[in-house]
């Protein structure tokens, strides 16, 4: 149980950490654009 929810959790941060990136991506592209 506890491992599956620790896996869990850390799916989430990976997620997240990418989504992160993505944002900066854009938002770098966003300023080259302008």
């Amino acid at each position: 149980m506890y491992f599956v929810k620790y896996d869990r959790n850390s799916q989430q941060e990976e997620s997240n950490r990418y989504l992160h990136i993505e944002v900066l991506i854009s938002v770098q592209q966003n300023q080259i654009l302008l």
